[in-house]
C-alpha cells in the first residue's frame, strides 16, 4: 500500500484525449502506462516504475485504457498493462505486458535521450490565423468528420457533407491551446466554428439557417475566377505560403504521424522522433488543391516535403542525409 501511494505522487492521471495529446508533446521523454483498475499486474508494474531511479527523469502518466478509448484505439492497445514512450509527440518505444525487465531496460535507455530541440514558439494568434486560412473552408470541430464527439459537430458534418464544397477540419479536442484560444480569437464561445477564406461564418445554427435559405453553398464557395486564372493561382499561392509558415518546422506528409500512409512519410516521422525534432504537419491527402499545388509551388514533385521557417529543406532522403552528417537539427532549427 505504501508503494502504491508513492507511485501515485509520481504518476499523473490522464482523463481526456486533449490532455493525452498535450502531454506526449513534451520535449523530454514521456512514459504513458495504459492500465485498468481491476488489473493487479498494472499495480505491480507501477511499483516497478517507482523503484527504477531513472524514471525520475521521465514524465510518467497513467491512462485507463478502457475509458480513454480514442487513445487506446489510435495506438492499438489490445491488452494491459502496455507502456508507450513518446518524445516531441512521436512514439519512440513500446513495452507490452507485465515484463518488468523489459520496462526497466526501456526506462534506462530513454532516460539518457537528450531533450528534443524546441523550435522557436509561434505566437498563438499567428498560429490561429494560419489555421483559419489553411483551407478555403475550415471547420473547427469536436472530434473528426469520421468520429464527431458532440451533437452539434455531428450535425454540422452532415450538413457540410450534403454540399459539393470540400472542406478541411481541425479537432479542437486534440489541442487545449487551440481549444481555448480560438474562442477568444474568433469572439465566438462555442464549437463547432466554420471559417471561409479566413473569415468566421459561425457555428452549426448559422450554417443551418444559411442552408434553409438556400445560401450555404454560395457562402462556402464565393465566386472566384476559373481554376487556372491568375487570381485563383494567386489565392492558392497565398494559402500555400501561409501553410509552409504555419510552424517553424512544417512537414507535409501522406497520412498522419500516428498513421502514415506511405513508406517515406513513415520513415520521416520516425526520423523526427529519433532526433527529437518538434514539428507540425499537414496531411496532403486531405486537400487535393494542396496535394497538387504544393508540388508546383515548391518545384518538388513528391511527398513528404519539409520546410524550416518557410523554406524548403527537402524530402525524406535529404533529411536522412542531414541526420547522418549531424546537420539535421541545425538545418531545421537554426542551431536552437
Amino acid at each position: 500500500q505504501s508503494t502504491w501511494g508513492h507511485t501515485c505522487l509520481r504518476m499523473q492521471q490522464i482523463v481526456t484525449f486533449a490532455q493525452f495529446t498535450q502531454s506526449v508533446r513534451n520535449a523530454g521523454v514521456t512514459l504513458v502506462h495504459f492500465a485498468a483498475g481491476w488489473c493487479e499486474p498494472c499495480l505491480q508494474m507501477d511499483a516497478v516504475i517507482h523503484a527504477c531511479d531513472e524514471s525520475a527523469s521521465l514524465q510518467v502518466f497513467k491512462v485507463e485504457a478502457e475509458e480513454l478509448v480514442e487513445a487506446s484505439e489510435q495506438y492499438e492497445i489490445v491488452a494491459v498493462p502496455t507502456f508507450l514512450f513518446f518524445q516531441a509527440g512521436g512514439l519512440i518505444d513500446r513495452v507490452e505486458g507485465a515484463n518488468a525487465a523489459a520496462l526497466v531496460a526501456a526506462i534506462r535507455k530513454h532516460s539518457k535521450r537528450p531533450r528534443a530541440s524546441a523550435a522557436p514558439a509561434v505566437p498563438l494568434d499567428e498560429r490561429l490565423r494560419a489555421l483559419v486560412q489553411s483551407s478555403n473552408v475550415m471547420a473547427f470541430l469536436s472530434g473528426t468528420p469520421a468520429n464527431p464527439t458532440c451533437g452539434f459537430t455531428k450535425k454540422l458534418v452532415k450538413l457540410l457533407d450534403s454540399t459539393s464544397i470540400p472542406y478541411s477540419s481541425f479537432d479542437v479536442d486534440s489541442d487545449l491551446e487551440v481549444l481555448e484560444g480560438m474562442k477568444r480569437f474568433a469572439n465566438w464561445p462555442t464549437y463547432p466554428m466554420v471559417f471561409v477564406q479566413g473569415r468566421l461564418v459561425g457555428g452549426y445554427d448559422v450554417c443551418q439557417e444559411l442552408a434553409d435559405a438556400g445560401e450555404l453553398e454560395a457562402t462556402l464557395a464565393p465566386a472566384t475566377p476559373e481554376v487556372g486564372g491568375s487570381a485563383a493561382a494567386a489565392s492558392l499561392n497565398e494559402r500555400l505560403h501561409g501553410l509552409i509558415n504555419r510552424a517553424p518546422v512544417m512537414a507535409f506528409i501522406v497520412g498522419t504521424p500516428t498513421a502514415p500512409q506511405c513508406g517515406f512519410s513513415k520513415k520521416l516521422v520516425k526520423l523526427f522522433a529519433d532526433e527529437g525534432i518538434a514539428y507540425e504537419w499537414f496531411d496532403v491527402e486531405t486537400d487535393q488543391a494542396v496535394l497538387e499545388g504544393l508540388k508546383k509551388f515548391s518545384n518538388w514533385p513528391t511527398y513528404p516535403q519539409v520546410y524550416a521557417r518557410g523554406k524548403l529543406v527537402g524530402g525524406c532522403d535529404i533529411c536522412h542525409e542531414l541526420a547522418e552528417a549531424g546537420e539535421l537539427r541545425d538545418a531545421l532549427l537554426g542551431g536552437v
